[in-house]
């Protein structure tokens, strides 16, 4: 689903779902016989109210992703499961609202924490390491994010007998483009260097796949073939490239980016 405004759009969409559970939890608040006529009568307008902006909020993510959310049930799902949440905490705002709605927000800090640890690098070129080469022939990595020094010792331009040179690679992840908010965007990080066909760094964070968050390890822990009809919450590739000879000579040194789905070496 390709779309330059699916993000803004994706987000009204279930902005429209929030505001379809909270006017049907404020219309269920009729049947509340307990409660005052007037307040009654009073949560049957805000429903309204809710359902009117519900239905504007559904027009402009229509207009804005040309309809191209209509045949994804993923979409429904999510949206569905936000509007069961609302309906909830309008209809029992003390016994579940404030709960729901806590637990909902420390999920988003825990990942919005977990993603934000990692550059994103689907906008633009974006720093994922430094290296230097000592004099001696001494290779020196500082790895963004956590700046984690990777040491080894460099013979020449750095190939062995079977002519192996140095290579790094690249994890590419993130949470699948029906996730709110930061769905679809790609977060980057150098996991893995070889050198001459040995391995001197990886990454223990993702030595298994995917990055050491438990929130991650559960989503990752579906069956995504039966799952809710196929819905991938997460999502990762790796890429090994070269590191090009010329920069492994005695007192060079580079900055590497990664952009265009390569990286960049200075």
């Amino acid at each position: 689903m390709d779309s330059e405004n699916f993000g803004a759009g994706r987000d009204l969409l279930y902005l429209a779902f929030l505001f379809l559970g909270s006017g049907l939890g404020c219309f269920l608040n009729w049947f509340r016989l307990s409660a005052k006529l007037r307040f009654r009568n009073r949560c049957v307008t805000i429903g309204f109210v809710l359902l009117s902006a519900a239905v504007a909020f559904f027009a402009v993510s229509l207009i804005l992703t040309n309809g191209k959310f209509i045949t994804a049930s993923a979409v429904y799902i999510t949206g569905a499961v936000i509007a069961l949440l609302f309906v909830l905490s309008a209809r029992f705002p003390k016994a579940a609202g404030f709960p729901l709605l806590l637990a909902a927000g420390i999920v988003i800090v825990w990942i919005a924490w977990q993603l934000g640890q990692f550059p994103r690098i689907d906008r633009g070129e974006k720093l994922l390491a430094n290296m230097d080469v000592s004099a001696d022939g001494q290779v020196s990595f500082e790895i963004i994010p956590g700046m984690t020094a990777v040491i080894f010792n460099q013979d020449g331009a750095g190939l062995n007998n079977e002519g192996e040179g140095c290579k790094s690679t690249v994890a590419v992840f993130g949470y699948d483009s029906f996730f709110p908010a930061v769905g679809g965007a790609k977060h980057g990080k150098i996991i893995q260097i070889e050198n001459g066909g040995k391995t001197v760094y990886t990454d223990p964070r993702f030595a298994d796949g995917l990055p050491k968050s438990r929130l991650a390890n559960y989503f990752a822990g579906f069956d995504r073939e039966s799952f809710l009809g196929k819905l991938n919450l997460v999502f990762m590739e790796k890429n090994t490239f070269d590191i090009p000879p010329e920069f492994l000579y005695q007192g060079n040194s580079a900055r590497i980016f990664y952009g265009g789905e390569q990286l960049i070496f200075r």
